[in-house]
């Protein structure tokens, strides 16, 4: 698993995206997650769309402090 990833988590009556992160190599931490969708598909979509989002600000995050230090 690379250090970003997601999952989606059927619940009672919906779907649930989470965006995840590989804090040990055992334990993850919920990053960002978004619940009630009504199908599997829209939280997948949902969640691969948002962790190339997230993974494209924080690596752009990192290369403007790189640069400012």
């Amino acid at each position: 698993m690379a250090k970003f990833n997601f999952r989606v988590v059927k619940t009672d009556t919906s779907w649930t995206a989470e965006i995840i992160r590989k804090k040990t190599a055992k334990e993850v931490v919920v990053t960002k997650k978004k619940e009630g969708f009504t199908n599997e598909s829209d939280a997948r979509e949902w969640a691969e769309t948002e962790l190339k989002t997230f993974v494209t600000d924080l690596n752009e995050r990192k290369r403007r402090a790189s640069i400012n230090s």
